[in-house]
């Protein structure tokens, strides 16, 4: 049964219907495995629960990006400087990057899982974010002061808040260093 779902054929049964249709719950998938009957059928169906598994997490993340987003853009706040010139102010800078906190943090638990035994108190990442009027942002990474291999997680984490946007405002462009400390 589960492997001509995987091959693209229509399911034959309300039951291999089912499969397709129902939500990964733990016990329902228990009582799957069990009626798998062969050693063939048991692999088949656990490689399929866990592509599921990766399309819902592909789906959730990619809804908490638009979530994060709109955050962001509600992050107002700006003071004017003896130039008589409208700044974003830090605190709107810092509610944007909160915004995505769920984000980083869980790019970061895979970085952490890897290196744990590798990782100091004094780890960080250190961004460059320029953020134009029209609430567009660049960010580039300044310094990677994060033990082990950290490479693919700090290009992750980029390309994370690469995705803030700012509301408009008639303002400066707000040029800055934006530190990130993952221990403190």
């Amino acid at each position: 049964m589960l492997l001509r779902i995987l091959q693209g054929h229509e399911p034959r049964s309300s039951g291999e219907t089912r499969i397709l249709e129902r939500s990964i719950d733990s016990t329902y998938l228990t009582v799957m495995l069990r009626e798998a009957r062969t050693m063939r059928d048991r692999v088949i169906f656990i490689f399929l629960c866990f592509m599921l598994s990766l399309r819902a997490e592909a789906t959730d993340y990619t809804s908490m990006i638009h979530d994060a987003k709109q955050a962001s853009a509600n992050c107002t706040g700006y003071e004017v400087d003896d130039a008589n010139i409208k700044r974003r102010t830090d605190e709107s800078i810092r509610c944007g990057v909160d915004a995505f906190a769920p984000l980083i943090d869980i790019r970061f638990q895979r970085y952490y899982q890897k290196n744990f035994h590798k990782t100091k108190d004094h780890d960080f990442v250190l961004l460059r974010f320029v953020i134009e009027p029209s609430g567009d942002v660049s960010v580039h990474l300044k310094e990677n002061k994060l033990s082990g291999d950290s490479d693919s997680f700090a290009e992750d984490l980029v390309s994370i808040l690469s995705a803030m946007k700012f509301p408009n405002f008639d303002g400066a462009q707000w040029d800055g260093d934006y530190p990130i400390n993952f221990f403190n």
